[in-house]
């Protein structure tokens, strides 16, 4: 008798840890990083710029692998037409990383309007990070390893941002030909 009490004692502070566990891990955490990288072209050796990005928002990660970015993404030095206090973001991540960089807001006019950054890819730690940076057309763009450029992080050379770009790239491209 005695040991079926331990042995039900035992399961429930199992439970409890693996809700608490739970509850820890989906739970919203602060995401606030400066990346210094490089921006970078696969098809010309002479595009090498030194880039900052800042995270300023929430990471909220789900059990299936999936994360939830919801914040602002600014990239020092880079122009896009989004205008300032609209820049807002929420990047839904796939398991391996990868989500779209898509800004959606309204004009002055009401007007519903979008832009497509580019694919981003962040490591399962937080630490490194992949931009394909689309080359756009209007809200719409694409990117291709022959005209897009990309954005690694934490990077100070072409070589060390190619080295951190190569899986993300080589994932892009498959998920692209399926």
């Amino acid at each position: 008798m005695k040991m079926k009490k331990y042995i039900t004692l035992f399961s429930i502070v199992i439970i409890i840890i693996t809700i608490l566990y739970l509850v820890w891990y989906a739970f919203p955490k602060n995401f606030n990083s400066t990346f210094n990288g490089i921006l970078f072209n696969l098809d010309d050796p002479d595009v090498e710029e030194n880039v900052s990005i800042y995270f300023d928002g929430t990471i909220r990660k789900r059990l299936n692998g999936e994360m939830t970015y919801d914040g602002i993404v600014r990239i020092k030095g880079d122009k896009f037409p989004v205008p300032k206090g609209k820049r807002d973001l929420i990047i839904n991540f796939d398991k391996n990383g990868m989500g779209l960089m898509t800004y959606m807001y309204y004009t002055e006019n009401g007007e519903p309007k979008h832009y497509v950054y580019g694919t981003i890819t962040l490591n399962e730690d937080l630490t490194k990070l992949t931009i394909l940076r689309y080359r756009n057309n209007g809200s719409h763009g694409s990117w291709t390893k022959n005209d897009g450029d990309i954005i690694s992080a934490p990077a100070t050379t072409r070589k060390e941002a190619l080295k951190i770009a190569d899986p993300f790239v080589d994932y892009h491209l498959q998920q692209r030909e399926k």
